[in-house]
């Protein structure tokens, strides 16, 4: 094949170079014929030309024009030189030639010049022209020379050819017998069907199947291939074959020695221009085999289980155990069988609950089954052996194969089975098959004996079962009321607090007070966050992100832990990276929470030492970062627990719980808060140094309060050139402080042990003293020009300097350096002037009367003019009319929902800021809201401050503006007039109301007794109005119009803080029930009677003893 290759390359090569080559030298030919007459043409053309302009020249001695002539035409470049002699001799002038070239090689052409211009023709010189024909030959030269390179170029690309060509047939060749392997060796038979159902192709497994291995293919037709499938089958495998049959069909083939089962797939695939179908036989005969198999044992098992069923059912165990004897003998092939129970007392006794007739007639001996029983049961296990059966009829012997089987349930042999047959030989795969059976023999065998016993623990389960359903049911409702019943004596701490921080208090009381304000809050949120763990963990948390001071989140969460890091004598300090900003975006309570946990945490496990905030910005993957650090040096965590440290109820071991304490509740929940925020929390700890939490989650910036941490906070001069000394050995407390006080443009140095009266205090220092230094420089004290203590126990009084608690918060030391006040915690950088939205104008879309006023009487508070509209449809057309700058907008309302009303009006106005206010709270709601085109969702009831800052967010600075003096004179007159009233305060008996939260109601509308009272007389009318319309509902079982009048109640009683109530309407909106059952719906409205009931009693006592609100 390779020498039949390398002959045609050569043949080609010889032909191209041939036909090239005669191409070429009738080129040449050619090229020369038709170049020489080109310079034939061209130099007759210049002797003509000469001819007939010299001689009238010539005549008249016009010699100069002559030699312009003779210049001109010599410029051709077949001319080499032209040379003209006069006739006389008088003239002769030539051309300078080319180049140097001899005369001898050149041709001449003399041509004669006659003048006519007398009568008679007069010679009066010659022509000489000696033609350059090297022009001419240079061209041939390079015709010459391009052929040989064309012909030589050709013969390289036809060797490339013949190269590419070659390398293809031998990639095709490479493929085919690549392809051929794979065909050959693949598991499956191939076969593949050319036209005339001519066999092209059939694999070497596909031959073994059909027992062709010695055939040639070119012997091997279709109809031997058919030939080999049972005949039963046959035309249904041929319709495979050509794909006509797309079911999974089992074709079974005719073998020599054993039979196997095949399926059929085909396809047609097109082959230059060629049909193929393609069929792949696949062997299946084990997987037939396994599927007849489980067939064989699920039809076993239902037969088993259908036996079961009865027999649990029936009181007939001995027909069940005679329907189970029969299925033995199918499956084992025998003729004769006994199953017999041992007695429970006895166990070499036993009974009989199925037998074969002959064995039950006698005709076997019964000393023959007694035998084999007896043997089972002394060697509990079973026996498969030929046996001599005794025969009672004629005393004769029979040979028969005996298999027996014992029946253990729970270790404890219950039961005997026997089988016997004259022919069958009992196989190891019987027993194996026959197990299930055996296993539910044995069930049903002891079930007998157990069945009081079983009845005994079913009722003990079933007792079991209703105290744990119960106690569950208990937990649930403890987790539910414990909310309200923790809540309402914290808010009354709450309260009781921030009536006594309005009292006059000194510097250390007002302290204690915000530190028991701080805690009770943080209590709450504790509260909160466990009863929520199950909607975090069904992924229902949503996190409120806003804008939040940094700085207050952080020392706010920190003064919790203050009395407990005094209390174990431990060191809590905070640092925050000054480059951060100082206003974020984020959720501030679960941010608090993860401050808390962390730093609950770490002060727990921590003896001795400190605990460590460090708040800082990185980058990861491009992106900014907050970090959390919370570092301690407690007890730290064994390596090998650290991988579950984050998991629920999880800590360390057991001894550490009983030590410690807590619900291990508290860094799954951080996990889970920080993971809702895209961010990542991680843990490093070594025992017996300490551990270090380290939690980031994406930075967001407030665009409108770009400013870093201390930026804005300005420093007198005179103090930031002084020489500030840091009397401290904790290392961690002069980091804290250096960093602020750098970042300030101070300078910054530490002293300790003997340099703590160091020369270097003087009139240009101030010092700040670590409270436990103080007894070591006092001495220098009077020599500083100021002084700051940091203390640690929370003492800022008696000490006879300015104070700060550690940990150090920057504004308060900010705020110390100025020397000009008290110092106080927290320092705000500045005024904050009360929200006003002037001329704003508000469409308030409310279907029920008492929200429609609440929320008018709260607008109107911030200068807004309001609007009313009863449903959405109303709300629609109003804005249609008259376009409002921002629409309240509740969900649930008659003719038109609050989706649907934005819906609408997002078709012609985008710009419009729509608010949900809706007493859903359900998870999913506040999406719905979004998805109809509101911009936000505030959720009923809500205080006064959450609606402003919605308001200031989508709100333009335009709608917004100061408090006009107008205003705020007005404001001044209301709370002048209110003054008078402080001095009746009330006892707290007669002040408190336990049906609904007077607090929330104040929140929203302020403390004005003569608003508060309009509100709830008017929620009185309506309430009984609701009341009367729920009824009538019930009465003609209109269940839908009952949710919705529910759906109203609701709102209602939670925008005064009636939870009770608002929960049972809650239950009653979400109940679906039918008319015809409204049982539930009933008892419910018994109980929604009562706390209608019991809110009247407490409305009309407030009414009635004229309580002055804003002395509460």
């Amino acid at each position: 094949m390779l020498m039949m290759r390398t002959k045609l390359a050569i043949i080609l090569l010889i032909c191209g170079t041939l036909i090239l080559g005669v191409f070429g030298v009738f080129n040449y030919h050619k090229t020369h014929e038709r170049l020489y007459g080109q310079m034939d043409y061209k130099l007759s053309a210049i002797a003509t030309r000469l001819a007939y302009r010299l001689p009238e020249n010539m005549w008249n001695y016009d010699f100069d024009t002559v030699i312009k002539d003779l210049e001109s035409e010599s410029t051709s470049r077949f001319v080499y030189r032209i040379e003209v002699i006069s006739k006389d001799d008088n003239f002769r002038h030539i051309t300078a030639p080319k180049d140097g070239e001899f005369d001898n090689e050149f041709r001449l052409r003399s041509i004669p010049l006659i003048y006519n211009g007398l009568d008679d023709e007069t010679k009066v010189g010659d022509l000489i022209i000696y033609e350059d024909p090297r022009s001419v030959e240079s061209t041939l030269t390079s015709e010459i020379v391009s052929g040989i390179v064309q012909v030589f170029l050709l013969d390289l690309i036809i060797m490339f050819l013949i190269w590419k060509y070659a390398r293809a047939i031998k990639e095709i060749e490479s493929s085919k017998n690549y392809l051929n392997t794979i065909i050959h060796s693949y598991k499956d038979g191939l076969l593949v069907l050319g036209e005339n159902h001519q066999v092209s192709t059939l694999n070497e497994a596909a031959k073994r199947m059909f027992e062709l291995d010695d055939v040639p293919l070119e012997d091997i037709t279709l109809s031997k291939i058919i030939a080999k499938v049972v005949p039963d089958s046959r035309a249904y495998f041929s319709q495979s074959l050509y794909g006509f049959n797309t079911k999974n069909i089992n074709y079974e083939l005719i073998r020599t020695h054993d039979r196997q089962i095949v399926q059929v797939r085909s396809n047609k695939i097109d082959v230059n221009e060629k049909t193929l179908q393609v069929a792949i036989i696949r062997d299946i005969t084990e997987q037939h085999l396994d599927k007849m198999k489980v067939s064989k044992g699920a039809e076993l098992f239902s037969a088993v289980k259908t036996l079961q069923d009865k027999f649990l059912v029936s009181d007939d165990f001995h027909n069940s155990f005679r329907e189970v004897l029969k299925i033995l003998l199918k499956i084992g092939e025998s003729n004769h069988g006994i199953i017999v129970e041992l007695d429970h007392g006895e166990p070499d006794r036993y009974r009989v609950l199925a037998q074969t007739r002959l064995i039950a007639n006698g005709y076997v001996s019964e000393d023959f089954v007694r035998d084999v029983v007896g043997r089972v049961i002394d060697t509990k296990k079973g026996d498969r052996s030929l046996q001599l059966m005794g025969l009672s009829a004629n005393s004769g012997k029979l040979i028969i194969n005996a298999l027996s089987m014992p029946l253990y349930l729970s270790n404890q042999l219950v039961g005997v089975v026997c089988l016997f047959d004259e022919s069958t030989n009992y196989e190891d795969d019987l027993v194996s098959w026959l197990e299930p059976v055996l296993s539910s023999l044995s069930a049903m065998v002891n079930f007998v004996r157990q069945k009081k016993l079983n009845d005994m623990i079913s009722e003990e389960m079933v007792r079991a079962k209703e105290d744990a359903e119960r106690a569950n049911e208990a937990k649930t409702n403890f987790l539910a009321m414990m909310s309200h019943e923790i809540r309402t004596p914290m808010n009354g701490i709450v309260g009781m607090s921030n009536l006594l921080k309005e009292t006059d208090l000194n510097q250390q009381q007002s302290y204690f007070v915000d530190t028991l304000i701080h805690s009770s809050n943080a209590l709450l949120n504790i509260i909160n966050d466990v009863l929520d763990l199950t909607k975090i963990e069904a992924g229902k948390m949503r996190l409120i992100e806003q804008e939040s001071e940094l700085t207050d989140l952080v020392h706010d969460a920190l003064v919790v832990f203050h009395a407990k890091a005094v209390e174990k004598s431990l060191r809590l300090h905070c640092l925050i990276d000054p480059h951060l900003p100082r206003w974020l975006i984020l959720d501030p309570v679960r941010y608090t929470q993860i401050i808390l946990n962390l730093v609950g945490n770490a002060l727990k496990f921590t003896k001795h030492g400190s605990v460590m905030v460090h708040l800082s910005l990185v980058t990861e993957g491009g992106s900014d970062m907050l970090r959390l650090e919370v570092k301690d040096s407690g007890i730290g965590i064994p390596e090998d627990k650290l991988h579950n440290i984050f998991e629920n109820f999880t800590q360390v071991d057991n001894s550490y719980s009983r030590s410690y304490q807590g619900t291990g509740l508290g860094l799954p929940v951080c996990r889970k808060f920080i993971e809702l925020m895209d961010g990542d929390i991680r843990v490093v700890s070594k025992e017996a140094v300490g551990t270090t939490f380290t939690a980031d989650v994406p930075l967001v910036v407030t665009p409108k309060r770009p400013h870093t941490l201390l930026e804005g906070l300005v420093v007198n001069p005179d103090v930031r050139d002084m020489k500030v000394l840091v009397v401290t050995e904790d290392a961690q407390l002069y980091m804290v402080l250096s960093t602020y006080l750098e970042s300030m443009g101070m300078a910054v140095e530490q002293l300790y042990g003997k340099s703590v009266l160091s020369e270097s205090i003087d009139g240009s220092s101030l010092l700040i003293i670590d409270d436990n230094m103080m007894s070591d420089v006092r001495p220098a004290i009077s020599r500083a020009a100021n002084t700051i203590l940091i203390s640690h126990n929370g003492i800022v009084e008696q000490m006879g300097m300015p104070c700060l608690i550690n940990p150090i918060n920057p504004y308060a030391l900010a705020h110390a350096l100025t020397y000009d006040s008290p110092i106080e915690n927290n320092l705000q950088e500045e005024n904050v002037e009360p929200v006003h939205f002037g001329g704003l104008k508000v469409l308030i879309a409310e279907d029920h009367l008492v929200n429609q006023d609440l929320m008018v009487l709260v607008l109107n508070s911030l200068g807004c003019e309001s609007t009313l509209a009863d449903n959405g449809l109303q709300a629609l057309e109003q804005h249609k009319a008259n376009p409002f700058d921002l629409i309240l907008m509740d969900c649930q309302m008659p003719e038109m929902d609050g989706f649907e009303a934005t819906r609408n009006i997002r078709d012609f106005d985008q710009n419009v800021p729509i608010i949900a206010v809706t007493a859903n709270a359900l998870s999913g709601d506040a999406e719905r809201c979004l998805e109809a085109g509101m911009n936000a969702h505030l959720a009923k009831p809500f205080t006064k401050d959450q609606l402003v800052n919605l308001m200031m967010l989508y709100v333009s600075d335009a709608k917004r503006n100061p408090v006009s003096e107008e205003w705020t004179f007005q404001r001044e007159t209301s709370v002048e007039a209110e003054d008078h009233t402080k001095g009746e305060r009330l006892s707290p008996a007669i002040v408190a109301c336990t049906s609904f939260d007077l607090d929330q109601l104040k929140d929203q509308v302020g403390d004005s007794a003569e608003l508060l009272t309009h509100i709830l007389t008017k929620y009185l009318s309506t309430q009984q109005a609701d009341l009367d319309a729920f009824e009538s509902a019930m009465k003609v079982s209109d269940m839908s119009g009952v949710r919705k009048i529910a759906h109203k109640m609701k709102g209602a009683a939670a925008m005064i803080g009636a939870r009770e109530l608002a929960d049972i309407c809650l239950s009653i909106e979400k109940e679906d029930v039918e008319a015809s059952d409204t049982i539930p719906i009933q008892r419910k409205l018994e109980q929604i009677h009562d706390k209608t009931a019991a809110i009247r009693r407490e409305i009309e006592n407030l009414v009635r003893s004229h309580l002055h609100f804003t002395s509460l």
